[in-house]
């Protein structure tokens, strides 16, 4: 999962990206798709200027008073205090099970599972090797696996993508692989649902 954070301290997460300032991750947003955005309070109004480039926003606070809280509440979706940095690591844990559709670290197709916490990927128990682009795409095409993705959604947001000849070199790697994905002109692809 894609994290961003602009808070001044290491929330002691990994794959977190962070920024000093909010341009900065405004930049940044603009280039890649991030799921989440962890961001100090007092960063509100720049957020709320970005909110449509992450799918939620949860912002830290001192106090997290009823105040803040429905301040926090009008631009993001949770608001935590600095001292609950485990109940935020909770959150973001569901957050990406929500995401990724699974009811853990793991999502399976068929013969196939991928570890979505050791970027992992086995068929018939076997590891195979998943180079970093395919990776990237799948874990998008996991995390959007209830609709059709077309093209351009994917180029936009899967940095490792960039053409359209990429995405379809890369999409032919991973049905050599064994995973199922459907192609529907004029829709894009998706993952081929598990029974």
């Amino acid at each position: 999962m894609r994290i961003a954070a602009l808070v001044e301290f290491d929330l002691g997460i990994d794959e977190v990206r962070y920024f000093a300032h909010p341009f900065e991750l405004a930049d940044a947003a603009l280039q890649r798709r991030f799921e989440v955005l962890v961001a100090d309070f007092a960063h509100l109004g720049s957020v709320y200027e970005m909110r449509e480039f992450f799918d939620y926003v949860i912002f830290l606070h001192a106090t997290c008073d009823a105040a803040s809280f429905a301040r926090a509440m009008g631009v993001g979706d949770f608001c935590y205090r600095y001292d609950e940095i485990t109940h935020l690591k909770h959150r973001i844990a569901y957050l990406e099970r929500k995401l990724y559709r699974t009811k853990g670290r793991l999502w399976r197709q068929g013969g196939i599972i991928y570890d979505i916490h050791g970027k992992r990927l086995y068929k018939d128990s076997k590891e195979l090797p998943l180079p970093k682009a395919l990776q990237a795409l799948l874990e998008f095409l996991i995390a959007h696996s209830d609709r059709y993705v077309d093209k351009y959604d994917i180029i936009d947001n899967v940095e490792e993508i960039n053409t359209e000849g990429s995405l379809k070199v890369s999409i032919s790697k991973l049905r050599s692989l064994g995973l199922e994905i459907e192609t529907r002109q004029g829709l894009g692809y998706k993952l081929k649902e598990t029974k």
